[in-house]
This record gives C-alpha cells, sequence and structure tokens, in this order.
C-alpha cells in the first residue's frame, strides 16, 4: 500500500523479502519518483498494480479495506490533496482509519466518505496539524496515534495521544 509518494509511504517495500502480490495507490498523477520506482521495481516481479478511489471497498484476508480518499480528479501533485486514505475493519469490528497524509480539505471531503467511526486514527502529519471538524465529528472517539520525531503535537490534542516519539512502534490489537 502506496498512501503518499514519498520515501515514508514506501520504504516498507524495500524491506519485504518477497514481491507483493499487489500494489495499492492512489489513482492520481502522484508527483515523484520515489513511488514510481517502487511500484515498477514490485510489478518487474509480478506484482499487479491497484489505482484506488474513495469509494472502494476490498475485502484483504478477513480485513473490510474501504478507502475515503482521493476523490476522482483529485490534484496529486499538491501534497495532502490526492493522497490514500482508508478505514481499516477488523473481523471483531474495530477499525483503524489513517488519514495520516491528507490535508484538511481532503479530510473534510473524506470525513463523508467514512461509513461508521474509527476505534483507532492515525493523526495527519504526525499530530502536528488539527483535524477538520468535519473529520473529528466523523471518526467519534477513537484513540489517536501521531507516527512521528521528537517534537510537539498540534494544540487541542489530549495528552493520551499515543506517539512513536515517546514509545516507539505502537501495534494496535485488530
Amino acid at each position: 500500500m502506496i498512501t503518499a509518494p514519498t520515501q515514508g509511504h514506501v520504504g516498507g517495500f524495500s524491506g519485504l523479502d518477497r514481491t507483493a502480490r499487489t500494489v495499492m495507490l492512489p489513482d492520481v498523477e502522484l508527483s515523484g519518483t520515489t513511488w514510481r520506482t517502487t511500484a515498477l521495481d514490485q510489478a518487474e516481479h509480478g506484482a499487479a498494480i491497484a489505482r484506488l478511489l474513495a469509494g472502494s471497498v476490498l475485502d484483504i484476508a478477513g480485513f473490510r479495506l474501504e478507502v475515503v480518499a482521493p476523490e476522482s480528479g483529485a490534484p496529486g501533485d499538491v501534497p495532502g490533496a490526492g493522497y490514500l486514505g482508508l478505514r481499516v475493519v477488523a473481523p471483531d469490528g474495530r477499525t483503524f482509519c489513517d488519514i495520516s497524509d491528507l490535508d484538511l480539505d481532503a479530510q473534510t471531503v473524506a470525513a463523508a466518505r467514512l461509513r461508521g467511526p474509527c476505534t483507532y486514527l492515525l493523526l495527519p502529519a504526525g499530530g502536528a496539524s488539527v483535524l477538520s471538524p468535519e473529520l473529528q465529528r466523523a471518526a467519534g472517539d477513537p484513540a489517536l496515534i501521531a507516527s512521528r520525531g521528537p517534537g510537539r503535537i498540534a494544540a487541542g490534542f489530549p495528552p493520551t495521544v499515543l506517539r512513536t516519539d515517546q514509545e516507539g512502534t505502537i501495534t494496535v490489537p485488530l
């Protein structure tokens, strides 16, 4: 899954000891070459490429992946506007929402696509920016996660935010 075109969003593929069966990425014209190089490398080794838009639903290994962003025609060259947003539903009903790559406008649009609340929500920009009010309402009362290096998170987030700069890898029980 490539959610955005930068190294932090494609680097996991380099650590795989096998080829992915399918590489999923947003169906927009992404800028840059990092994502393209990674996707093409996987395709050369037999992986299929799946381009995703908001409204797509996939069932993978017992999990339901609901794509909440990007919308068709979203600009892929504007950071946060055309990136992938997901709501993952576990078999027991718990959910993980990854909107970490979406800007405020994309969050607002994605909020209308959420088919239910989020048990866990990965904050945008590592918690450095606030959530759109619409997304905050649609997500319910999730456990908040900030994937970030050392530093401050945006004002308004409670001290209960799980932070990778304080806790290391955060595993959510799905």
